[in-house]
């Protein structure tokens, strides 16, 4: 019997404990530290994103060298030899025109680095204000008005670069259909 009467009162304290609610603060503090998680996991995933880019550009970069420090021209005849120059000067303009918009995105690449930077401290702030309130209000808005300059900061850098690669794309363009650029260089792999 006095099972029963334990088993009972435990069952009606842990009713009366799920029909009470949250205080609000609680609940404020439950949905930031969700939207907090949220973020963190945005934030890495950005990072690793930049980071293969990263890591491209540089391999990138460096089996372009690798090509171009293998070059030696053979001269066969005179029609080679004219043909040959033709092509190399065309991969010249189409390779510096290449590295000069590769510029302008790791330039970009690098900003949007500081912004997702920015937008972590801020998310880390704000966890620390909400959860543990080891901060006050003042230094997390300090944190998140650099996070919003960060990101304008970004965006105007996006709308910069794309300015500026516009001409470059342009050109690219021209080069390719101006110089039969595609048939040129088939014509040149089958001659080599």
């Amino acid at each position: 019997a006095e099972l029963v009467s334990q088993t009972q009162h435990l069952h009606a304290t842990m009713h009366h404990a799920s029909r009470e609610t949250l205080a609000k603060s609680a609940v404020a503090e439950r949905r930031v530290h969700s939207y907090v998680k949220g973020m963190q996991s945005r934030l890495e995933e950005h990072a690793k994103m930049l980071g293969v880019y990263a890591q491209r550009g540089v391999q990138s970069k460096q089996r372009q060298r690798l090509l171009f420090s293998k070059v030696e021209p053979r001269l066969r005849d005179v029609v080679w030899l004219v043909e040959h120059q033709a092509t190399e000067t065309l991969l010249w303009q189409l390779d510096s025109t290449w590295w000069d918009l590769r510029a302008l995105v790791d330039d970009f690449l690098d900003g949007t680095s500081k912004m997702n930077e920015a937008f972590g401290t801020a998310v880390e702030m704000l966890q620390d204000y909400t959860s543990q309130c080891s901060m006050e209000y003042p230094q997390l808005l300090k944190h998140y008005r650099a996070a919003v300059d960060a990101e304008n900061s970004a965006h105007d850098s996006l709308r910069d670069t794309w300015r500026k690669m516009l001409p470059l794309l342009g050109k690219l363009a021209a080069t390719i259909t101006d110089e039969d650029a595609l048939n040129r260089l088939a014509r040149s792999d089958l001659i080599d």
